[in-house]
């Protein structure tokens, strides 16, 4: 098996990134795929939205990298997290770009109904920061009492059809095997079930935004985002867009006023168009 040892050989792992609401199991469905304890687990509702850790892992002698993400826990960002969701995007986006790209998404979610947080972290994640251009697959977790762990999609996968939740696969799994071990022949199953989902995806090349014109597309949709979900909230005013961009994401002077421009430009054809709509 190839050593990777170099910068360059770090950038040929693939990323694989773990998205989804605080407590549906993300940290455990690490230490599943890995088959040992990478990371700790957590019910807290704390962290910042698009936070990150990396982990890598090997699955039949190929390595990936996986990334456990911070998402969404409200379906709104309000007007205070808009500027802070920007820059965590940016800068999840750009880490990932220079170690590769992304080659596929997992969307992880508790098996039950599918909630309206649940909803905003997949087009978080798969329209906005992706563009629809990665690959996403459903990770549906805590099926401990079903009798049939795959008769839970069986019966329920009409739903994420009745929600536009598409994917390339499912996965319908245990990632914690229980106190004393009792579901230890689950937990093995949902292992090489999660094993045989992400090798299925390594035929294709990762994707990389590219960072300019991403950055201004992906500033516009969470400020559309924002903006739907409360008309009146007003996005912070020139000045202080360039600030953020220059000190918080690294952009020159001349190219954080360019996009700053974009984003309240943008922004206010979008009231002009509601304003206009409203009056006919």
């Amino acid at each position: 098996m190839k050593s990777f040892g170099s910068e360059a050989d770090l950038q040929l792992i693939p990323n694989v990134v773990i998205f989804g609401e605080t407590g549906v199991g993300k940290s455990s469905l690490v230490n599943l795929i890995a088959g040992k304890k990478l990371t700790k687990t957590s019910s807290s509702a704390t962290g910042c939205t698009l936070d990150a850790k990396q982990h890598i892992v090997e699955i039949n002698q190929h390595k990936f990298r996986l990334y456990d993400t911070v998402g969404l826990n409200e379906p709104s960002l309000g007007e205070n997290g808009y500027l802070i969701a920007v820059e965590k995007a940016f800068k999840l986006i750009k880490e990932l770009e220079s170690s590769g790209g992304i080659r596929l998404l997992l969307f992880c979610m508790r098996g039950g109904r599918i909630t309206a947080a649940a909803q905003y972290n997949y087009r978080l994640f798969f329209e906005i920061l992706c563009d629809k251009k990665v690959p996403i697959a459903l990770v549906i977790t805590n099926l401990e009492n079903e009798i049939s762990m795959d008769g839970w999609w069986h019966t329920n996968h009409k739903q994420f059809e009745k929600f536009g939740m598409k994917s390339v696969g499912h996965a319908c799994v245990v990632a914690d095997p229980g106190l004393d071990r009792i579901h230890q022949v689950k937990y093995d199953e949902s292992r090489a079930k999660m094993h045989a989902l992400i090798l299925s995806q390594t035929d294709h090349s990762s994707w990389k935004a590219e960072r300019g014109n991403w950055f201004v597309r992906v500033a516009g949709m969470l400020r559309n985002w924002v903006f739907e979900s409360s008309p009146s909230t007003s996005i912070p005013d020139l000045t202080a867009i360039s600030h953020k961009l220059v000190h918080r994401c690294g952009f020159g002077p001349d190219e954080a006023a360019f996009i700053a421009n974009k984003i309240v430009s943008s922004r206010n054809d979008s009231y002009t168009s509601l304003v206009s709509s409203s009056t006919h």
